[in-house]
């Protein structure tokens, strides 16, 4: 990304083809080092020597352009190995990218000679990228070789540098293309191509280490390396260096879309989303968003929400009101100001402007005051965490009368400050407030979801970002060895239960019976009420086969009910493998909940909890996490389900013992992540909840293993 020399294969004068354009953006936008244009037709181009090889070109190339025809790259990429040439960016497609045998062939061949000569390849089939800083062009994007303007962000804007990494070219280079409006200092922009050598997490992991970056754009369809890629996001968590990221292939159409885009099927979204929630990342669904949070937190990284609280101020009462629905939907709380607050607004406003939030200044306020007073008083209220200015940008006038006052007050503010332009985008407004230090947005939703996301963010660094990087839990000392687990099984309750309680799990006290003698002998040992239930791996769901009997008290009811189950499990599937009937105490009422563990493709088990034991499916109402998990992130699952409230105490109810539960999240997370390698499947449900202090009781159990060498 920073060579001080360049040299472009297929150097050519025609600006209408993507050769051209490459040879005029090196050319013309200010590139310092030495560029070599090879050309074996072209003698010259704009007075520049062509060289008809890289062969004659200088003798230390640190990056060679390929824009030349897939049939010519090898041997043009195997005589830039020969040569010594440090790395190597591949423009031109045809290789995986259309589907052909023979065009993964070819890209099959970029990987063995970039490994024969330990020469970085990025591409083939990628627009290339942008270094802002030095500055250099190593694209054909007409959105940067035609931007006139292309080093006014750098210039102008005061906000944090801003790294976009995408795997879609087009769309990489097009949120820089309107990042520009905003005024977004742009560091890189990438485009990975179909990442035949250097992937998206090779850059990622670049960008977080490079000091100028602050905040980091990601627009990916799927990963290749996803150990590395956690890694990568842990790394950018503990360095303060917030992602916002689009993950696309959501739909079935989509993620078949996406396959044949990138060479690469697209992982499982909800995965995607977990994981991107475990490291802090945020995650934008529209491009209006991608823009929106980075522009935010490229202004506001070091003075973010301590909360959700937010005033409005605005010269337009229906802009106003308008806004605070919008925020309020957002999860924002429109907050009523401090007494103190509002008297002093009072006394500096005309009589017919309010004070109450949405603060209501009327256009005659704003024209006498400006904006730096009134967002002052704001910006001092105990009850704020952040300001919303809803406004026209017509006209600049104003802004430049306030300008000093505004920037005198920017180097003094400890909450965030957003302006939202109610009208159609003024550059020089938004370029006057960028120079200042406040970013002008036009899209309300995607204001109040940038001050969520900035509060969120905050919280995370505040609670979770410094255990990014654990991987045992604070109990996993205590726990003893656990012995292995069968591959490719389906371990029923039992069997299951025994396995989760030699690793430390609490369970019930049961006793597995294969007569009406034994099971009556496990009442006795019980001394109450007790459960039966028919085991068997060939019959998961026993309720359907009347292998369940409830709230036993009696000897004889305890044999009659071994014998009905026996026969029923039997009547239900002949062929099944019976191994008995498990005796357990009745357990306590409780909130019912699934527990569980479900192996993704990608990141491997994902831990799930969510409400309504066999209703869960029909809640949808659920919370996933990779594993392991400490008991902070455990708790904060439990806080993100909608029907969390059911554990809080719900008409009368006593809150449930979710400290218990939350453990026992942290100890099924440490479970499974100690067998990765085999658990395709874990099912806990229900598990019941019970109040404060009691504990937790896992109902049923389920353990499904898989091939060790295909995990």
């Amino acid at each position: 990304l920073s060579p001080k020399s360049v040299a472009l294969i297929g150097a050519s004068a025609n600006q209408s083809i993507f050769r051209g354009r490459l040879t005029d953006a090196l050319l013309d936008y200010g590139y310092p080092g030495d560029v070599y244009l090879v050309s074996p037709s072209t003698r010259d181009i704009r007075g520049e020597h062509c060289y008809t090889s890289i062969d004659e070109a200088g003798d230390a190339v640190d990056l060679a352009i390929l824009a030349i025809p897939a049939e010519h790259v090898l041997a043009v990429l195997e005589t830039c190995g020969r040569k010594g040439v440090g790395s190597a960016l591949i423009v031109s497609s045809g290789f995986s990218d259309e589907g052909s045998e023979a065009g993964r062939e070819r890209e099959q061949g970029i990987r063995e000679i970039s490994q024969r000569y330990d020469m970085p390849v990025m591409g083939p089939n990628s627009q290339g990228f942008l270094n802002a800083s030095l500055p250099l062009p190593a694209t054909f994007s007409g959105v940067v070789i035609d931007g006139s303007d292309h080093s006014q962000s750098a210039n102008e804007s005061t906000g944090g540098a801003v790294a976009m990494i995408a795997q879609s070219g087009g769309i990489g280079f097009s949120i820089y293309d309107k990042g520009r409006d905003l005024v977004l200092p742009f560091s890189s922009v990438i485009a990975v191509g179909n990442q035949a050598v250097l992937d998206v997490v090779d850059f990622l992991e670049h960008v977080v280490a490079d000091k100028e970056t602050q905040v980091i754009q990601l627009f990916i369809e799927g990963i290749n390396n996803p150990q590395r890629f956690e890694r990568a996001l842990a790394a950018a968590a503990l360095a303060g260096k917030p992602i916002v990221a689009t993950k696309i292939g959501r739909s079935e159409v989509g993620a078949a879309a996406s396959a044949s885009h990138t060479g690469s099927l697209a992982g499982s979204h909800t995965a995607y989303e977990a994981v991107f929630k475990r490291y802090g990342v945020q995650i934008a669904d529209t491009a209006e968003g991608l823009l929106a949070y980075t522009a935010c937190f490229s202004y506001w990284r070091d003075a973010l929400p301590r909360g959700k609280r937010v005033a409005i101020l605005t010269p337009s009462g229906g802009a106003g009101i308008w806004l605070s629905d919008i925020c309020e939907e957002n999860g924002l709380e429109v907050v009523a100001l401090d007494a103190q607050t509002r008297a002093l607004m009072d006394d500096m406003q005309p009589e017919y402007a309010s004070s109450r939030n949405p603060v209501d200044v009327t256009a005659q306020g704003l024209m006498e005051n400006g904006y730096a007073k009134p967002l002052e008083l704001l910006a001092h209220s105990p009850c704020v965490d952040a300001i919303i200015v809803a406004c026209t940008s017509s006209r600049t006038q104003l802004l430049e009368a306030d300008y000093e006052a505004l920037k005198t007050l920017r180097s003094s503010l400890e909450k965030p400050v957003i302006f939202c332009s109610y009208t159609k985008q003024n550059p020089d407004f938004t370029r006057l407030l960028a120079m200042l230090g406040y970013p002008c947005l036009t899209d309300m939703p995607s204001v109040a979801q940038s001050v969520s996301r900035m509060a969120d963010y905050r919280n995370f660094r505040n609670t979770q970002a410094a255990a990014v990087n654990e991987f045992h839990p604070d109990t996993a000392s205590d726990l003893p060895t656990e012995p292995s687990l069968p591959a490719n099984a389906t371990l029923c309750e039992y069997k299951a239960k025994q396995a989760l309680s030699s690793f430390g799990l609490l369970l019930p006290i049961g006793r597995l019976t294969t007569s009406e003698d034994e099971a009556e002998a496990a009442f006795a040992a019980i001394s109450g009420p007790v459960v039966m239930k028919i085991q068997s791996p060939d019959i998961l769901h026993k309720t359907d086969a009347g292998g369940v009997r409830l709230g036993l008290s009696e000897r004889e009811s305890v044999r009659d009910a071994f014998t009905d189950i026996m026969g029923n499990a039997g009547a239900y599937n002949p062929e099944a493998e019976i191994d008995g009937v498990l005796v357990e105490p009745m357990a306590n009422k409780g909130v019912e909940v699934i527990i569980g563990i479900n192996r993704d493709d990608d990141f491997g088990p994902m831990l799930m909890v969510g409400i309504g034991g066999i209703y869960v499916e029909i809640l949808e109402d659920v919370a996933f996490s990779p594993v392991p998990v400490n008991l902070v992130q455990a708790k904060g699952m439990l806080a993100s389900l909608q029907c969390g409230a059911l554990l809080d105490g719900y008409r009368g109810e006593p809150p449930a013992d979710t400290e218990a539960l939350g453990q026992l999240l942290v100890e099924l997370s440490h479970f499974a992540h100690r067998h990765k390698d085999v658990i395709r499947e874990v099912d806990l449900n229900p598990v019941l909840v019970h109040p404060a202090g009691a504990g937790v009781t896992i109902v049923d159990a389920l353990i499904v293993t898989q091939n060790c060498e295909a995990g």
